[in-house]
């Protein structure tokens, strides 16, 4: 396959600059990418498990189920990514590899023109939701449905902007990142866990706990979006670079990806729901 011409400056030894080319294989940082994986993790156990006796105990046992009742709520919207967002590391890697720029920048672009519609679905089904709430969950929820749709509403308005630029994740991993795509997870985590902790001892409540993740979430996915054309200099996105057959290829791999996680997802928010 013919070698692009962007491609071909970044490789070339003689394009003004003595220094060898980069690894695009990834080996020279398997070693750093799974240490920062184990790091990663144990900050999500540690303040996943603390996070939720903090709502307990500042405003009730009664306000953590409204809030992990707005987390099952939401997860089924997530289902509408149709594993999409999981290909295109994938992409990524092997058109790096191969330094088929073009090709890359179809992949990426493909995938954020569908990315798009699904985070505009993600967002307008959020909104039927919460118009939806207070005819079926009134009677359960009582005085705090009010507070239950504002859960429902800023959950869901941060995973449409996650859906929306989950290209970038799969950019920064395709490019073998995986120490800056799990150094931005914890800087997110860790970000979220402080400010929510400061809103829940300054006595705002659940409508402050939606607010401070929406702000995360946005702040977070565009750090990630700047980190992803830092490391993959070469990406471009565009209209022009979407095309049909990359959409139906990657919407194929991706299929294959969630038909595993599809049972389990449903089968345990509907356990949440169910009990909340």
């Amino acid at each position: 396959m013919p070698i692009t011409s962007a491609a071909m400056e970044i490789n070339n030894p003689k394009n003004g600059s003595n220094k060898p080319s980069p690894d695009l294989t990834g080996k020279d940082r398997i070693v750093e990418n799974v240490i920062w994986g184990w790091i990663s993790n144990l900050v999500v156990i540690v303040f996943g498990f603390i996070m939720p006796r903090l709502i307990d105990r500042y405003i009730g046992q009664f306000s953590l189920g409204i809030w992990d009742f707005g987390w099952s709520i939401v997860s089924y919207l997530s289902l509408s990514n149709l594993g999409i967002g999981a290909s295109v590391n994938r992409y990524v890697a092997r058109y790096r590899a191969s330094h088929e720029i073009d090709k890359l920048r179809e992949a990426v672009s493909s995938v954020t023109f569908i990315q798009f519609f699904i985070g505009c679905f993600i967002f307008f089904g959020t909104i039927a939701i919460v118009l939806l709430l207070p005819h079926y969950f009134t009677e359960r929820f009582g005085a705090e449905i009010d507070n239950a749709r504002w859960v429902v509403a800023t959950l869901g308005f941060s995973l449409a902007i996650e859906q929306i630029l989950h290209s970038f994740r799969g950019v920064i991993t395709g490019s073998h990142r995986w120490d800056i795509h799990n150094k931005i997870d914890m800087f997110s985590r860790g970000l979220t866990f402080f400010s929510m902790l400061s809103v829940l001892l300054l006595g705002f409540g659940l409508r402050g706990l939606g607010v401070v993740y929406l702000g995360t979430v946005g702040l977070t996915e565009t750090i990630r979006t700047i980190a992803a054309y830092r490391v993959c200099p070469e990406l471009k996105i565009g209209f022009l670079y979407v095309k049909k057959k990359q959409i139906k290829e990657m919407l194929f791999f991706g299929w294959k990806t969630i038909i595993a996680t599809i049972s389990p997802l449903i089968l345990v928010q509907t356990a949440n729901i169910l009990v909340a």
